[in-house]
C-alpha cells in the first residue's frame, strides 16, 4: 500500500503551491484533481487559436524584489512565466456613463498620487493619507511585506479586521466623487462597502499599485508552470480523480481519500484546495460535530458573475494596455443590480499572443451576477441544460453587448466569436457554492465567524485556497504559506523567501 506525506484535493493555485513547497521541502506529494484541467478558479481555456482566463486576470507585487516576485521565485517559477506590465500611468482605466469621466490609477505610490491629483488638485493630501493607510496595513503583515524582524506570529490590529471598506474611505475624504474613484476596482475583491473589511481592499491595492502585470497567452501558465515543479521534485499529480469522500481510521484521523471509482488515497495529511463548505460534506457522520460543519456552511459567499469571451477579427481592436472598470451608474458597489437592470457595470480586458502587440486577439467582459438570476437551473446538467437557460445565456449576451457597444461603437462588428459563462458555468468548474468569484464573504461585522483558518477540527485536514487569509494571486500564495508553516518551520521559510 502506497502513502503519502500530503494528499492535496484540488489542482487550484492554492493546493499546487502548498503541493510544490511540501515537495520542494522533500515530502512525497499526490495532488488529486477532478477536472482536466489544472488550475482551478484561473484555468483557462481557447478558442479559436485564441487562449482566455476565467481568473488572474492580473497581478500585482511582481517587479523584482516585491513580494509576489520573491514567493513566485522561491518556488521557481517566476523566471517562466510570461508577463506583460501595464501602462505605468494608468493599468486600471475607470469611465462612468453618468458623467462621461475617466479615471486612471498609476503604478508606484508617487505615481499613484501624481496621476489621480490631476482629477482632484484640491484633495492631494486625501490621496496621500489614502496610500500611506494601504501602505500601513502591508507593511504591519509579515506575510505580504516580508519584513520578519517583526515575527511571523503579527496579525492584523483589531482596526483594520473591524473597519469596513466604506467607513474607511469616509475617513479619508469627504470628496464622495473621490471616494467612488478610489473603490471602483472592489471587482478584484467583489467588494461591499458596508461588510468588506479595509485590510482587504488595503492588502490588494497595495499589491497592484506597487507594480501590475498581466499574463499573455494565459493565466494557467502559473500552474503549468508549478505543475512541472512538482513532478520534477518527485511528486505525482492525477487529473481527472475526483474524491468522492473521506475514510477514517481507528481514531480521528483521515487515512485515506476515496476516489468516484471508489480508488483509496492513503496519506498522513490531507489538504483540501476546495471549498470548505464542500469539503465538510466529504466527511462522513460524527466525524465532526455538527455546529463546526454548521457554522462553516452558513456563511454567505460572495457574488459570482457573467462573462463574455470574444474573439476578435485580426486587427480590427486595439490591445489595451490597461483593465477597464465601467459604470453606467454611481452604483460602484453593484447594489441594484437586479435582472430587470443588470448589467451597469463591467471590467474588461484584452487578450494577446505576444508581447507588445498592437491588436488584440480577443476581449473578456465580466459583470457581477446573483446566483438567483440561474437558480432555476441549478439541478440540471452541464452541457444538458434545457433551452429556456440557453434563452436566457443569449438575452443577456445580447444586453451586455449592447453595453459594451455603447462604450466602443462598431465593436460588434469586429467580432468573430463569442462564448458566454454564467453563475452556472463557476458552479460547475470551481464547486464554490452558488458559483461564487471569490468563496467566503469576509466581514467587518463578524471578523472572526469569518474567517477560515488553514486547519480544521480534524487533526490531519487542512485548508489552503482561496477562503483562506485573502483571495487573489497574493493571497492564495501566502495562505498556501500559512498552511506550510503548519508543517516547515515559518520563520526560516519566509527568510528563504524575502532573501
Amino acid at each position: 500500500m502506497k502513502k503519502f506525506d500530503f494528499a492535496v484535493i484540488g489542482a487550484g493555485i492554492g493546493g499546487l503551491i502548498f503541493a510544490q513547497l511540501m515537495s520542494k521541502n522533500g515530502k512525497s506529494v499526490i495532488v488529486l484533481e477532478k477536472g482536466k484541467h489544472l488550475g482551478g478558479a484561473i484555468q483557462g481555456f481557447s478558442r479559436r487559436g485564441v487562449t482566455f482566463d476565467t481568473g488572474a486576470h492580473y497581478i500585482g507585487g511582481l517587479d523584482k524584489g516585491q513580494n509576489l516576485y520573491q514567493y513566485f521565485n522561491y518556488l521557481d517559477i517566476v523566471n517562466d512565466l510570461k508577463v506583460e506590465r501595464l501602462d505605468e500611468d494608468c493599468f486600471d482605466k475607470i469611465t462612468f456613463d453618468s458623467d462621461g469621466k475617466c479615471y486612471c490609477y498609476a503604478q508606484g505610490y508617487d505615481n499613484f498620487i501624481r496621476v489621480l491629483s490631476r482629477y482632484f488638485p484640491d484633495n492631494k493630501a486625501d490621496i496621500e493619507l489614502y496610500v500611506d493607510k494601504i501602505k500601513e496595513v502591508g507593511a504591519q503583515y509579515p506575510m505580504y511585506s516580508l519584513n520578519i524582524n517583526k515575527g511571523v506570529g503579527i496579525k492584523l490590529k483589531e482596526k483594520h479586521l473591524n473597519l469596513s471598506v466604506g467607513d474607511f474611505l469616509d475617513s479619508i475624504t469627504t470628496n464622495a466623487e473621490l471616494k467612488k474613484v478610489l473603490a471602483a476596482s472592489n471587482l478584484v475583491y467583489a467588494g461591499d462597502n458596508t461588510t468588506t473589511p479595509y485590510y482587504v481592499h488595503a492588502l490588494i491595492l497595495n499589491s497592484y499599485l506597487s507594480s501590475s502585470y498581466r499574463f499573455v497567452g494565459g493565466a494557467s501558465q502559473m500552474a503549468h508552470r508549478l505543475a512541472e515543479q512538482i513532478v520534477h521534485n518527485g511528486g505525482e499529480i492525477r487529473n481527472l480523480a475526483e474524491v468522492s469522500r473521506f475514510q477514517f481510521g481507528e481514531g480521528k484521523n483521515i487515512e485515506a481519500a476515496i476516489l468516484n471509482n471508489k480508488e483509496k488515497i492513503y496519506a498522513d495529511n490531507f489538504v483540501s484546495n476546495v471549498h470548505p463548505a464542500v469539503t465538510l460534506d466529504m466527511i462522513p457522520e460524527g466525524k465532526i460535530r455538527k455546529a463546526y460543519k454548521h457554522r462553516i456552511q452558513s456563511l454567505e459567499n460572495t457574488y459570482s458573475v457573467f462573462s463574455l469571451y470574444i474573439v476578435l477579427k485580426p486587427k480590427s481592436f486595439p490591445n489595451l494596455p490597461y483593465n477597464l472598470y465601467h459604470f453606467s451608474d454611481d452604483d460602484i458597489w453593484a447594489k441594484n443590480n437586479s435582472k430587470e437592470q443588470w448589467p451597469k457595470t463591467f471590467m474588461m480586458i484584452t487578450q494577446s499572443h505576444k508581447i507588445g502587440q498592437k491588436y488584440a486577439d480577443g476581449i473578456t467582459a465580466i459583470s457581477p451576477m446573483d446566483f438567483a438570476m440561474v437558480e432555476q437551473w441549478a439541478k440540471t446538467k452541464h452541457k444538458h441544460r434545457p433551452q429556456s437557460y440557453l434563452d436566457f445565456k443569449a438575452q443577456m449576451q445580447d444586453r451586455f453587448l449592447e453595453l459594451l457597444e455603447k462604450k466602443y461603437p462598431g465593436l460588434k462588428d469586429k467580432i468573430d466569436y463569442i462564448e458566454v459563462n454564467t453563475p452556472l458555468t463557476y458552479l460547475h468548474y470551481t464547486h464554490s457554492p452558488r458559483g461564487s468569484l471569490y468563496g467566503i464573504i469576509r466581514s467587518a461585522k463578524d471578523p472572526l465567524r469569518t474567517h477560515i483558518a488553514p486547519y480544521t477540527k480534524v487533526p490531519n485536514l487542512f485548508f489552503v485556497g482561496q477562503n483562506i487569509d485573502v483571495h487573489g494571486v497574493l493571497g492564495v500564495t501566502v495562505g498556501a504559506f500559512l498552511a506550510a508553516g503548519l508543517f516547515l518551520d515559518l520563520e526560516e521559510l519566509l527568510r528563504r523567501v524575502a532573501e
